[in-house]
């Protein structure tokens, strides 16, 4: 069914993407069980080629035409590729393999890279078995990479940079980042990678953390009502491995509760942008609570000195996290270009940023690659130079202050520029990197 009026077209937006948020969420717990054709039961006018040229055909002042395209190559790319994405679940989730050991072990990939996570003391030998079973992996995800790339221009852009609306020069506020955590993390480059994932763990700050990580216990973390003030939808709860995993729970809660505050009063895609930067912001917010004393203090029941040791841990976490996400940012560049520039990208940022090497097997599998990492990182970005205006605004316990809360909840509700501005991305940078190794260094 074709549309002529815009807000038809963003009332099909708002609901396809219900359906797109479906199909991922079953790719992750069954992806067997998911329709290879897509989310979507027939073709949505939104995702075909006449559908790009309608919209582009409204005056280019529209505000609604930048987020309606944007939206439309969203929800093209999840029809036009969910048999790859399919195809890519099912080799992590569903498909057994066996393992080569004195006593077969039938497992599947996901699960040997929990293994990899949670066994301390065997990591290296499921690290190495992991990497044994990822033949061809490698190749997918490079193919899924330049199938968005070639998607990208058949819709009209000129780039899948500028299909998603990626901020304009990003590669160097990367590169600016990776170089500031070389010259002020020498301690994180390693050997080899078992010593990263003692950092990025953060085990050692496992002081006062709740016994389970439910929704009860992530909301008392939260602390006073105003935050859950409005009804939420409850997010799906990471694992609970150690002290970073609640700082996940905290990332998930404030993703859904910027998608509670979003403006109402506004078209679906001018009060949600199709990369979530929001939700992102708002999210990592939260997840940057950890790496506040008085939190750690108040949240946790630890002393003034304990809470200083823990957020340092966590603060070298947080620091390695951000570190990957620019890593992640540049090999998605390098995957939609070919499989051999992906493996080659991989080895020499691992190499010049942590200092050791993972077989190429791991290129866009460890870390596996996102589509919302940009935003992902812009939003980490944001989110921490948040937490520094608010402290400075409020004082060090301005979580707790309804008047900071309600700031928030305002600027969840305000409507996103169109684009964002690089000096503003190099801002809130430089205030993330000044307030991190102020956090890794004492606070």
């Amino acid at each position: 069914m074709s549309y002529e009026d815009p807000l038809d077209w963003d009332r099909q937006v708002q609901n396809d993407h219900q359906l797109v948020e479906q199909y991922r969420l079953a790719l992750r717990v069954d992806p067997l069980a998911a329709d290879p054709s897509g989310p979507f039961i027939g073709v949505p006018f939104v995702t075909t080629r006449a559908a790009f040229a309608k919209i582009r055909e409204l005056p280019e002042g529209l505000p609604l035409r930048g987020p309606l395209l944007r939206w439309a190559f969203r929800l093209a790319e999840a029809r036009v590729n969910a048999e790859l994405e399919q195809h890519l679940a099912v080799a992590w989730h569903s498909e057994v393999i066996v393992l080569d050991s004195p006593r077969p072990v039938h497992t599947t990939r996901a699960n040997l890279l929990m293994r990899v996570v949670r066994d301390a003391a065997a990591r290296g030998t499921w690290l190495q078995l992991l990497g044994d079973q990822l033949q061809g992996m490698t190749e997918a995800t490079s193919l899924l990479w330049q199938r968005r790339e070639e998607l990208a221009k058949r819709a009209g852009f000129e780039n899948l940079a500028a299909a998603t609306g990626a901020v304009p020069g990003l590669e160097a506020h990367v590169n600016r980042w990776l170089q500031q955590f070389r010259a002020s993390t020498p301690h994180s480059r390693q050997p080899d990678p078992i010593g990263y994932f003692e950092t990025a763990l953060a085990m050692s700050a496992s002081r006062g953390w709740p016994a389970h990580l439910t929704a009860q216990s992530v909301a008392s973390l939260l602390g006073p009502r105003e935050w859950l003030r409005r009804t939420v939808r409850e997010p799906r709860w990471p694992q609970l491995i150690g002290p970073t995993s609640f700082m996940r729970a905290l990332f998930e809660l404030g993703r859904e509760l910027a998608f509670a505050w979003a403006a109402s009063t506004h078209p679906f895609v001018m009060a949600h942008s199709a990369g979530g930067q929001a939700q992102h912001r708002l999210g990592y917010l939260l997840a940057s609570l950890p790496l506040n004393v008085e939190w750690q203090k108040r949240a946790l029941g630890l002393r003034n000195d304990q809470a200083r040791e823990q957020v340092r841990t966590l603060a070298n976490a947080l620091t390695c996290h951000a570190a990957w996400l620019c890593i992640k940012v540049r090999l998605a560049r390098a995957a939609g270009l070919s499989t051999s520039e992906l493996r080659l990208a991989y080895v020499q940022d691992l190499i010049e940023t942590f200092g050791f090497e993972l077989p190429k097997t791991f290129a866009g599998q460890l870390p596996r690659l996102d589509f919302d990492d940009v935003h992902r990182l812009v939003g980490l970005w944001s989110a921490l130079s948040d937490h520094e205006r608010l402290r400075s605004s409020f004082d060090i316990d301005w979580f707790r202050n309804p008047r900071a809360i309600e700031s928030l909840l305002e600027q969840s509700a305000a409507i996103e520029p169109d684009g964002t501005e690089p000096a503003t991305v190099e801002q809130d940078q430089a205030t993330a990197a000044k307030w991190l190794l102020e956090c890794m260094e004492s606070c």
